[in-house]
């Protein structure tokens, strides 16, 4: 049937006519998948909340401190702030700190108005904010604009 898995091959016929090999997992045809149990202790820190949120277009210029709190307790002796480009990136003061809870980075910055600013936490090549297992955060985009 058109469409439908080639089980002989493990390529599926819509992507084999349009030139593209499309591999199944193995266990596509088994009758059980067989997964890993996933517990969130055994993977990475999540940011799972930022002050200003990412995305909004309305924070006041005179928000004096970037926060960051993660799903696991971190490592407080690291972390990664990297700029995408020198006019995206905020102005910061002082050191980043992480509070007593071990979960929340905080680090002072001086906003100016009417300015988009970005940020990635972590990267591909810079992975510092890592949890007390020594496991990296997955690179997380705060991106923000403030209010004229």
């Amino acid at each position: 049937m058109a469409g439908q898995p080639n089980s002989s091959h493990g390529v599926d016929a819509r992507a084999r006519r349009a030139g593209v090999e499309a591999r199944r997992p193995a266990c596509y045809d088994a009758p059980v998948c067989a997964a890993k149990p996933v517990d969130v202790a055994s993977l990475p820190p999540v940011v799972v909340s930022t002050v200003p949120q990412s995305g909004d277009t309305q924070v006041d210029p005179a928000l004096s401190e970037i926060r960051i709190v993660f799903s696991k307790e971190m490592l407080a002796c690291g972390w990664s702030f990297v700029n995408l480009s020198k006019e995206s990136l905020p102005e910061f003061v002082g050191q980043p700190k992480f509070l007593p809870d071990k979960r929340t980075c905080v680090i002072g910055v001086k906003l100016r108005p009417g300015r988009a600013y970005a940020v990635m936490l972590n990267s591909e090549k810079f992975k510092n904010f890592q949890d007390t297992a020594k496991q990296a955060a997955p690179p997380y985009l705060l991106a923000f604009e403030t209010k004229r």
